[in-house]
C-alpha cells in the first residue's frame, strides 16, 4: 500500500518514520504553511505534490489549515484528517468525499470505516492493542498488534515488559506515554488534553486485554482492579 503523508511542516516527521516501517512504501510531502486564520480564496498543489497524491492508495493530512485540507479531500482518493477540526467539517467533506475519516486522534482510529484501505491502516495504527503475557504479575512479553503512529505506544512498552505490574510500573507506562504523545492539536482539545486522553486510551486498551486474558487478577478488590476502577477505565 502506498501511503502519502501530506503536511505543512509542523506535523507527521516522526509518523512517517514509524509506519514505514510497516508499510514501506509511506513517504511524507511538504506543503506550504498557510494561517488557519485566514480564508483562501483557492489553493492548488504544487504539480510535484498533485502527482504524489495521485499515486497514492491512502492520504494522510497533518495540514492545519482547512481550506487546504479541503482541496485533499477532493481528490478521489481515502484520507485520514490526523487533525481533529469538529464534526461539522467533516460532514462538509462528505459531501464531497466519503472515505474520509478524522478520529479525534490518531490513537482513536478503527478499522470500522467503510473503505477498506482506511481499515487496513487501522488494523495497524490507531487504537492501542495489545497481547499481553505474564507470570504470575511479571510482564514476560507484550506484542502491539495496532499502535499510535506518533511511536508513543512503542516506546512505553520498555516501561512494563520484565516488570512486575505495580500501581508504579503502571503509572510510569502511563507517564511514558503522556510525555511521547505527539498529536496534533485539535480545534477542541490543547496540549495536555490530547497527551491526557491518548495517556488513558492506551490504559484502557491494556487493561481491556488484562481483563479478557487474566480475569482473576481483574477481579473487584485486587490492585490493579482499584487502579483500573480510578480512571474509570473498566
Amino acid at each position: 500500500m502506498k501511503i502519502l503523508i501530506v503536511s505543512d511542516g509542523k506535523y507527521g516527521d516522526r509518523a512517517v518514520e514509524i509506519i514505514k516501517q510497516v508499510f514501506p512504501e509511506t513517504k511524507m510531502v511538504v506543503v506550504e504553511e498557510m494561517d488557519p486564520r485566514q480564508l483562501l480564496d483557492e489553493f492548488e498543489f504544487p504539480k510535484d505534490v498533485e502527482n504524489d497524491i495521485n499515486e497514492a492508495d491512502l492520504l494522510i493530512s497533518y495540514v492545519r489549515h482547512p481550506d487546504v485540507v479541503s482541496e485533499l479531500c477532493l481528490y478521489e482518493k481515502p484520507v485520514i484528517l490526523g487533525i481533529f477540526f469538529g464534526e461539522g467539517f467533516l460532514r462538509q467533506i462528505h459531501n464531497e468525499n466519503m472515505d474520509v475519516e478524522m478520529p479525534s486522534s490518531m490513537c482513536h482510529l478503527a478499522p470500522n470505516s467503510k473503505n477498506s484501505v482506511i481499515n487496513e491502516f487501522a488494523k495497524k495504527f490507531g487504537i492501542p492493542k495489545y497481547i499481553i503475557d505474564l507470570d504470575d504479575l511479571v510482564v514476560k512479553n507484550i506484542q502491539l498488534i495496532t499502535q499510535s503512529p506518533c511511536g508513543a505506544s512503542k516506546a512505553s512498552l520498555n516501561f512494563l515488559v520484565g516488570k512486575t505490574l505495580t500501581k508504579e510500573s503502571l503509572n510510569e507506562f502511563a507517564l511514558s506515554i503522556r510525555q511521547e504523545c505527539r498529536e496534533p492539536l485539535s480545534i477542541i482539545l490543547k496540549r495536555n488534553q490530547m497527551a491526557e486522553t491518548s495517556m488513558l486510551n492506551h490504559l484502557k486498551s491494556f487493561f481491556m486485554e488484562l481483563k479478557e486474558k487474566y480475569p482473576d487478577l481483574m477481579k473487584q478488590g485486587t490492585e490493579l482492579y482499584d487502579y483500573a476502577s480510578k480512571f474509570s477505565l473498566i
